[in-house]
């Protein structure tokens, strides 16, 4: 606990007792001493002046923020405002710039964070149904789309400053947060795929709309390799956490169902993104030396491949590593149901 007795009353083992917050104790005052609490505000004070002045609310301005804040967070668990008095304290102008400021704060990559993987729960309930065969042709492709649908909300509902554009990682990139905003919208690259992986499989019963669900699964995942890319390249962006090689290792999987099945004019740059996701395993090893089992995982003769079957490299592997929790018999199952 933080010391609220001055210097001169610790020493002297005294109870200290200010009449105001700002003022010098008692003891002080009456032996005429320069108390050093008080000495500390008024330097405090002091270096406060100093400062670079916040940007002015207008009152307006200001009500308008505070509102909003009362509208979508009043009444949570951890609201600690009494409204009306909040509002008075607005409008009289009385409350703190301090505690003003921290209510009109803007969101950080990491809030934004909390809300994307807030997703996952229900990305793994589905995978795991329809891992283990649970989910007729046509539940499948409402839960899918469903959760494509939520995730692709959560992308358009970021405030500017948080969309994907180079101008953005740059900026990002300045304040020492260019990984952090990279990691951001890796993640959620890394889900979408995720949703739409088992769409990827054809002994499955097919079901509406399947072929726009293996299209995006094969955008988000070209979507995840691109970006991974480019982090390498920029300083202070780089992604060396251990996670990033299993989604890079699940995009990866992706990339080879279009290098074995695609269209004759996707396969050089699915090669290409192979083979920079591969480089980026390699980095990641030097870390984080598990990542091994995920370049074993990559096939000797991937460059080389003829669309044969290894394609099958890429099913019940992938959501077991994807999905701990999954049973051996659920990813047995779900192995034994792919094909091409």
């Amino acid at each position: 606990m933080k010391a609220t007795s001055c210097l001169q009353c610790r020493e002297a083992k005294r109870r200290c007792v200010k009449r105001t917050i700002d003022s010098p104790c008692n003891t002080c005052q009456r032996k005429n001493l320069a108390c050093s609490s008080h000495i500390s505000s008024h330097s405090t004070s002091a270096s406060k002046e100093t400062h670079e002045s916040l940007p002015e609310l207008t009152a307006e301005l200001a009500i308008e923020f505070v509102e909003s804040y009362l509208t979508h967070l009043d009444g949570l668990p951890h609201s600690i405002f009494h409204q009306e008095t909040l509002r008075r304290q607005v409008r009289d102008k009385e409350i703190g710039d301090a505690l003003l400021y921290s209510i009109c704060r803007t969101p950080g990559v990491f809030a934004h964070m909390v809300t994307l993987i807030q997703h996952f729960g229900h990305i793994q309930g589905v995978n795991r149904a329809m891992a283990k065969g649970d989910m007729v042709p046509k539940v499948k492709c409402n839960a899918i789309k469903l959760i494509g649908q939520k995730l692709e909300s959560w992308r358009t509902d970021l405030p500017e400053n948080m969309q994907m554009t180079i101008q953005n990682i740059y900026c990002h990139q300045q304040s020492d947060l260019g990984g952090h905003f990279i990691a951001l919208h890796l993640v959620f690259h890394h889900l979408s795929a995720l949703v739409y992986f088992n769409s990827l499989e054809t002994k499955e019963p097919s079901y509406m709309g399947q072929e726009d669900h293996v299209a995006l699964c094969k955008s988000h995942a070209s979507s995840f390799s691109s970006l991974l890319h480019i982090s390498r390249q920029m300083s202070g962006c780089q992604q060396n956490y251990p996670t990033v090689g299993h989604m890079t290792t699940v995009a990866s999987a992706v990339l080879l169902h279009t290098l074995l099945l695609g269209e004759p004019e996707d396969i050089p740059k699915a090669r290409q993104e192979l083979n920079t996701n591969f480089e980026a395993l390699i980095e990641l090893r030097q870390y984080w030396p598990a990542t091994e089992a995920m370049i074993d995982d990559f096939p000797e003769d991937m460059p080389v491949v003829n669309g044969k079957s290894q394609v099958g490299w890429m099913d019940g592997k992938v959501l077991a590593g994807t999905f701990s929790w999954a049973a051996e018999e659920d990813i047995a199952h779900h192995t034994a149901n792919t094909g091409y």
